[in-house]
C-alpha cells in the first residue's frame, strides 16, 4: 500500500479518530501505521497526545495522576464570586474553580498518583464530596447541587516541567508532554520551541525540558 500525504490523513481526521499502532523511523521520512492498517508518510512526526506516551520516548520524569471534578447546577448570578475569575487553591491537595456561560460552577482537584482506572472512578463518590465541602466553604450561598462529575488521568513530571524536544531514539521525532495543569502555557512554548528545532536552532530551554533531563 502507498503511504499516504497529509491532504489524505487530514481527509481521515475529519471522518473518524485513529489509533497509532505502528512508527517507522528513517533518515528520509517517518511513516505510522493506523489501527485501520493505512500507512501515513510525513517528513517529521510531533507527539502531543496527552499523557499517553510510546514505549519508544525514553522519558524518567513523566508519570501518571488520577484527578477529579463536578459540574453544579446553573446558579444565580448573585451567588457567584466577582468577577467570576478562575480559582486556584495552593493547599495539599489542591482545588480549582471557575464558571461556565450558563453560571455553572465547575470544581476539581483532589488529585491522587493513582493509575488504575476502576480504582480511581470507584472515588468519585467521596472525591464528589470532598470538593463539595471544599465549594460549600469557598461560596457558601452557592447551589451544591452536582449535575455532573467525573474522573480522568493526566500527565505530569516529577520537576514540574514539561517533555519537550527532541525524542533521542527516533530520528525526525520529536515530542512535547507532562504538561500537568499548565497545558495552555508549556503548548504555546512547545509550538515555539519545536518548530525551532526543526528548523535546526538551539535554545537554551531546551536543556530545561529535554526528554532525557
Amino acid at each position: 500500500m502507498a503511504p499516504m500525504r497529509p491532504h489524505a490523513v487530514q481527509a481521515i481526521a475529519r471522518a473518524r479518530p485513529v489509533t497509532i499502532q505502528g512508527y517507522d523511523f528513517s533518515t528520509r521520512a517517518v511513516h505510522v501505521t493506523t489501527d485501520g492498517g493505512l500507512e501515513i508518510e510525513a517528513n517529521t512526526l510531533i507527539l502531543a497526545n496527552g499523557y499517553e506516551m510510546p514505549g519508544f520516548v525514553p522519558s524518567t520524569q513523566h508519570r501518571l495522576a488520577s484527578t477529579w471534578a463536578l459540574a453544579t447546577a446553573p446558579q444565580l448570578p448573585s451567588h457567584l464570586w466577582p468577577r467570576r475569575a478562575l480559582v486556584w487553591e495552593a493547599s495539599e491537595p489542591y482545588s480549582y474553580l471557575r464558571t461556565t456561560a450558563d453560571n455553572r460552577i465547575i470544581i476539581g482537584g483532589e488529585d491522587e498518583d493513582l493509575t488504575d482506572e476502576k480504582e480511581r472512578d470507584a472515588k468519585i463518590p467521596a472525591k464528589t464530596a470532598a470538593l463539595l465541602e471544599k465549594l460549600t466553604a469557598f461560596a457558601p450561598g452557592a447551589n451544591a447541587k452536582v449535575d455532573a462529575s467525573w474522573a480522568g488521568f493526566f500527565g505530569q513530571t516529577e520537576d514540574g516541567l514539561p517533555l519537550i524536544g527532541t525524542v533521542p531514539s527516533a530520528l525526525n521525532c520529536y515530542a512535547a508532554f507532562g504538561y500537568g495543569g499548565n497545558g495552555i502555557t508549556f503548548s504555546a512554548l512547545a509550538a515555539d520551541l519545536i518548530a525551532g528545532l526543526i528548523e535546526g536552532e538551539h535554545d537554551p530551554l531546551y536543556d530545561f525540558f529535554s526528554i532525557t533531563r
